[in-house]
């Protein structure tokens, strides 16, 4: 009998997994409870937001007729023009259609541009599923005619010389990597390679695919090209190779050609050539007509007129220099940024990370550490502008976690989701609900998972109740969403601050790349270095993870961005800003602002000078400093308003404003405009954005300067006033934001009356902020939450009933003795004012803790004499009571007091409600009636649990039932055990527990493997090989690997003994189960190879209250060298063995038969045997019975002679070659006679 880790454990009693951070049984069988485009988003706005939205519905062009004239919507406002306006009278947006390959302009509404054919594609509406997605192609035609093109010519610079000196072997591996590299990156951005020409590539769009942003693709896989050849040259350690590319657009005749791309011919091929070639080393060079339509997206520098080869006229030319935007040319931000300088490497860490990811389909991490003001979120946003030009649909999420303290959990997560399903702020429940249904069924198949997802998605948004469930099912969930989104197509998830997260947001994360092995993801996290004293391991916890810090810039990196930034300015000048930088861009950024606020930096024909004297301009020691300075010269309102807005958070609506201050909203508006104009504040507008019309500080670090200057009396209204209007809006997900708030309003009110008077709301709102953490079972947030709460506290009762509560989450988060030290301090006051009913509950929480931790004899010690004190199971808090009682009991092997506790309990549960406990208490007493083998009424009660629990939705308590019963029936009947098990595996996969996962695969595998089912172990095993596994788990792990060689054969002694070497492992483990398992497998693994003497003493060995699988085997070495001493030895420990055992018993009396030579009474009992068992053994048990009996009794014996055959045909259609040789003597003549020869 192969032995199995699942059979080896009993149920009840599965070892916890030591990686489990859960905190929950990581098995899974005790019930025992250790228990699109992604701009962050903003606090609510009012419903104003979503009406105004709705415009956008229609298109971007939504043409109407007012009053017999033809009108307009503005894209981005939604406000009414008149059709021949070129600009919006209320916002300034643009309203006509700019074609983007010619840009000749089009009437709103038309789709094809009249001046050159292209396609004008419409804005995407919010909620598009895709909000960095390529645009949408036409299909694949060569047809002949004029097209408008653009085309790529590129190649390595100084290639002949560089070729002159070195070996072609190396020169041909080199341009092997250059040409694949650079096909991928033309087909990424949308291109198409023409051919290459030695050691040149030509790069075509809009040969035989259109887009209309085909012309600034190609700029950008040209600035692709440059990056890759230089990055290229660092790893072969040849600085000097680089790479020039020249790309020119225009009309020119398209045919059917040389390939299937088509045959692009004319001027336009060789202008773009051309520019090539005057193009310096490392750089593109455009032509007009490429600058002209690409000028939105692209930063250039004009070149002047050149003279080249074959062009009578001289040809202009453009440096491209870097990507300034999206496609569309729509850049984060209106706020000028400085240029990109100085983080090349890291981004190219992002880019080739990416690759990696879309390539190999798997998730990866890469959190960027750095200071305030260093460069983090400029890393992303540049990310977010390079893949806005790839062909492929990549879906952008992107999450702020705000610093409002300990209150807010899992923000960033739930930005990500509302910003995926277009839900706008302030939207209506039932509309959010609606919108958030759709964007599932769009990215989530089948019916099931809709079903077990979107209501989650629910709770997180605060749209709904959080269904019952453990942390890792919730977890499960939304890991599943975004697997699924990324099996649609690559994805990236941005999480800003990071540092100011809870705990949970971050364990998040980290299992979510773990976990996300087979799903294209890219996480990208941004933190400052605070967050290494909470998680000192951040960015390098697995082998999916890197961690890259940021360091400040060199002098010269900054000399640089600011000499690009202000082109004209003084040196001097850049000298002293670069040296107070110190390296800090932002630091730079915000002198400037500083300096062009007080008139000293004036620009002129986009040429800067600076109205002073150098070498006397003084500047503040800090960038805090810097940004208070440029505060100060703001008049008083204005720094008012700032404060204000710095009260409500990093973003604000106008509404939470208004209401704050008690002001008109259109003088407020016009006042927040001029902040807007000093680039203090920002404004979302974009349509596609739920957060549209939030208002935002351009950066994080002048919310925290503002506020910091707020006086600490002003800081307390302001606080107390932000936590009643956001009471108002009735949004759970904002009870951390409000509890954040009146915490704020206390520490900003010295000791007296005023400051007391904020105690009950502040312990109100940290106790409904804990209440929200637990529902997202973020558990470390809520301990810390009622902490906070039992700090403020000064009634004792209240106290101890908060410690409870923390206690509930210090079990489900795994921290025993943390859980432990806050029941012992509540159960101390309740037995000094003899609180019954307390005491009752800090007993049952206490027994709770201990059984989820295997301490049960501590936890019968904790809970028998208060249970035992109990006249009648009559409320909720008896019954409590009666149920840990029970489950003690039963884990300690007292079953009959289990059931009698059980039978006390139900009616009151039953008559309460309490359905959970109900079902938890039903999986007790069969466990119970398991270990009293009474296996029928296990099995029914089992069974009807799991079923009712399923239909329930109670997902851990259907599993906790199959998992007991799987175990429970595995001894009688394998198959069965293996049905069970596989339903089990779906059941798992949504709780999320990856300890049980991974456990109840390897079960599987087992099984699997004693079935000859090899490619399924395989399989099995296979889906954790990428995972990070405990020495546990990667021993197993390699011993089925091992195994499944082994039983193909061939196999040899020495396969034999290093597979022992790894069993090895188990040896030195002291859990009696692990011991029983290590035997089993040796001694199995010894009679594979006809050891058999090796066999029985080893599995003789084996505690046969563990397993009976050692009985197995050495019955079957017994049989097999005809011992009969040794086959009666075997059933007198059959006869003392407690476990269910039919088939073995079967087994050792017809094999007794044929060695005492009752042949005819052998054959019936052997085939009866096989008979019975036909359907409930796996195919090697059933396999190995088949050949004994052929053996002992002979062929000429019918049944036999049948026998040998089924044997064989299973042995030869399995490819269980090393089986077959052991058994030959039980198979047909010929198959012996092929065996030997």
């Amino acid at each position: 009998m192969r032995p199995s880790l699942h059979q080896a454990s009993s149920p009840e009693y599965e070892p916890r997994n030591p990686g489990s951070r859960t905190g929950e049984c990581a098995s899974g069988t005790c019930g025992i409870r250790p228990e699109c485009c992604g701009t962050s988003r903003r606090l609510p706005t009012p419903e104003g937001t979503a009406g105004r939205l709705e415009t956008s519905l229609r298109g971007v062009f939504g043409k109407v007729t007012v009053h017999g004239e033809s009108s307009v919507n503005c894209t981005s406002c939604g406000t009414e023009n008149q059709s021949d306006r070129k600009f919006c009278k209320e916002c300034g947006t643009a309203l006509q259609a700019a074609c983007a390959a010619c840009g000749a302009a089009n009437d709103p509404g038309d789709k094809f541009c009249g001046n050159c054919g292209s396609p004008l594609a419409p804005e995407p509406a919010p909620g598009d599923a895709s909000p960095v997605a390529a645009a949408a192609p036409t299909e694949p035609s060569i047809v002949e005619g004029k097209r408008f093109v653009s085309v790529l010519f590129a190649d390595i610079v100084s290639y002949t010389t560089f070729s002159e000196s070195r070996d072609s072997e190396d020169i041909r591996d080199m341009l092997t990597v250059y040409f694949d590299r650079a096909r991928e990156i033309i087909e990424r951005f949308g291109g198409a390679v023409d051919k290459f020409i030695g050691d040149a590539v030509m790069g075509v769009w809009g040969a035989t695919v259109v887009r209309e942003d085909d012309a600034q693709r190609a700029v950008r896989a040209a600035l692709e090209l440059v990056d890759m050849v230089a990055s290229l040259g660092e790893e072969l350690g040849i600085p000097e190779l680089a790479l020039r590319a020249g790309v020119n657009s225009g009309s020119t005749s398209v045919g059917p050609g040389g390939n299937e791309k088509g045959l692009v011919v004319g001027d336009l091929v060789n202008v773009a050539s051309r520019l090539q070639s005057i193009a310096e080393p490392g750089t593109v060079f455009v032509g007009g007509a490429t600058e002209s339509v690409t000028s939105r997206a692209i930063d250039y520098e004009a070149m002047g007129e050149h003279s080249v080869k074959g062009k009578t006229e001289p040809v202009a030319a453009w440096k491209a220099l870097r990507v300034g935007s999206m496609v569309r040319g729509k850049s984060a931000s209106d706020v000028r940024p400085p240029p990109f300088v100085g983080r090349e490497r890291e981004l190219r860490l992002l880019k080739d990370t990416l690759t990696a990811v879309m390539s190999e389909r798997r998730a990866q991490h890469i959190a960027i550490i750095g200071e305030g003001g260093i460069g983090k979120t400029r890393l992303s946003e540049e990310l977010k502008k390079h893949i806005d030009g790839y062909a492929e649909d990549i879906y952008w999420h992107q999450g702020r976690s705000p610093s409002y303290g300990d209150g807010v959990t899992f923000w960033a997560l739930g930005e990500m989701v509302r910003q995926r399903a277009g839900i706008v702020e302030g939207e209506k429940p039932a509309r959010a609900r609606t919108r958030l249904r759709t964007i599932v069924a769009d990215f989530v198949p089948t019916e099931d998972d809709r079903e077990w997802i979107e209501p989650r998605l629910a709770g997180l948004l605060g749209l709904a109740e959080m269904p019952a469930g453990s942390r890792s099912e919730l977890f499960a969930a939304l890991r599943t969403f975004f697997q699924h989104i990324a099996a649609q197509g690559p994805s990236i998830l941005v999480f800003e601050d990071l540092h100011w997260a809870d705990a949970g947001m971050v364990e998040f994360i980290s299992e979510l790349v773990e976990r996300s092995t087979k799903s294209p993801m890219l996480v990208v996290t941004l933190a400052r270095p605070d967050i290494l004293d909470r998680h000192t391991n951040w960015g390098s916890q697995h082998r999916s993870s890197v961690a890259v810090r940021l360091p400040p810039m060199s002098g010269s990196e900054m000399h640089q961005m600011i000499t690009e930034y202000l082109p004209g300015l003084e040196h001097d000048v850049v000298d002293r800003l670069a040296e107070r930088a110190a390296g800090f861009p932002l630091y730079a950024v915000e002198m400037v602002r500083m300096l062009t606020a007080s008139g000293e930096l004036v620009e002129e024909d986009g040429r800067y000078r600076y109205e002073g004297d150098a070498s006397v301009m003084a500047f503040p020691d800090s960038l805090h400093a810097v940004i208070g300075a440029r505060l100060d010269r703001l008049d008083a309102t204005e720094q008012s308003l700032l404060q204000d807005g710095a009260v409500l958070g990093q973003t604000f609506s106008l509404d939470g404003i208004a209401q704050l201050r008690g002001e008109d909203r259109d003088a407020l508006e016009r006042q927040l405009g001029r902040l807007i104009q000093l680039e203090i504040l920002d404004l979302e507008d974009d349509p596609r954005s739920p957060e549209r019309g939030q208002y935002g500080f351009v950066q994080s670090l002048i919310r925290e300067v503002a506020y910091n200057r707020l006086p600490r009396q002003e800081r307390r209204a302001k606080h107390v006033a932000a936590a009643d209007y956001l009471h108002t809006l009735g949004d759970p997900e904002l009870a951390g934001v409000i509890a954040g708030h009146y915490m704020g309003a206390y520490e900003a009110t010295p000791a007296g009356p005023e400051r007391d008077d904020l105690i009950e709301s502040a312990i109100s709102s940290l106790t409904d902020a804990a209440e929200r953490a637990v529902e997202l079972h973020s558990h470390v947030q809520a301990m810390s939450l009622l902490d906070h709460a039992v700090e403020l506290a000064a009634d004792a009762g209240l106290q101890a009933d908060l410690r409870l509560r923390a206690a509930d989450s210090a079990n489900k988060h795994g921290d025993v003795e943390r859980g432990l030290v806050y029941i012992d301090a509540a159960l101390e006051h309740f037995d000094t004012a003899e609180n019954t009913d307390g005491i009752r509950r800090a007993a049952t929480a206490k027994s709770e803790l201990l059984n989820g931790y295997f301490r049960s004899p501590d936890a019968l010690d904790a809970i028998e004499e208060v249970y035992n004190a109990i006249d009648s199971v009559d409320d909720p808090v008896t019954v409590g009571v009666a149920a840990e009682a029970a489950r003690s009991y039963a884990l300690t092997n007292n079953s009959d007091e289990s059931i009698r506790a059980v039978d006390r309990l139900l009616p009151a549960a039953a008559e309460f409600g309490l359905e959970d406990i109900t079902l938890d208490a039903l999986i007790t007493k069969a466990t119970a009636f398991g270990f009293a083998g009474r296996y029928v009424e296990a099995f029914a009660i089992l069974r009807g649990v799991a079923e009712e629990a399923e239909l329930r939705g109670s997902v851990k308590a259907s599993a906790r039932a199959l998992n007991n019963l799987a175990s429970l029936i595995e001894p009688d009947n394998p198959m069965e055990s293996l049905e069970i098990s596989e339903r089990l595996n779906e059941a798992v996969r949504r709780i999320g527990d990856m300890g049980w996962i991974v456990r109840n695969g390897y079960g599987l595998a087992f099984s699997y493997l004693a079935d000859g089912r090899y490619e399924e172990t395989l399989a099995s095993i296979n889906e954790f090989a990428d995972d990070e596994q405990d020495p546990f788990n990667l021993a197993t792990y390699e011993y089925l690997r091992g195994a499944v060689d082994h039983l193909r054969g061939p196999t040899s002694p020495e396969i034999v003994d290093n597979l022992i070497e790894v069993l090895g492992f188990y040896r030195e483990d002291t859990d009696p189960q692990i011991q029983a398992f290590y035997l089993n497998s040796v001694a199995q693994l010894q009679a594979d190879i006809s050891r058999w003497d090796d066999a029985f003493d080893t599995a003789m060995q084996v505690d046969i209250r563990l397993s009976n699988a050692g009985l197995y085997i050495a019955a079957q070495a017994a049989a097999w060298t005809r011992d009969l001493e040794r086959l009666e030895t075997v059933a007198e420990q059959l006869a003392d063995c407690p476990i269910p055992s039919v088939a073995l018993r079967g087994y050792v009396a017809a094999a007794r038969s044929a060695l005492q030579g009752k042949t005819s009474q052998a054959s019936t009992l052997f085939a009866d045997l096989i008979d019975d068992q036909s359907r409930k053994l796996y195919g090697s048990y059933l396999t190995q019975f088949r050949a004994t009996f052929a053996m002992l009794v002979g062929q000429d014996d019918p049944a036999a002679a049948q026998a040998a055959r089924d044997a064989d045909e299973w042995l030869t259609r399995t490819g269980t070659e090393t089986l077959r040789r052991l058994w030959a003597e039980g198979l047909p003549p010929e198959s012996r006679a092929e065996l030997a020869g």
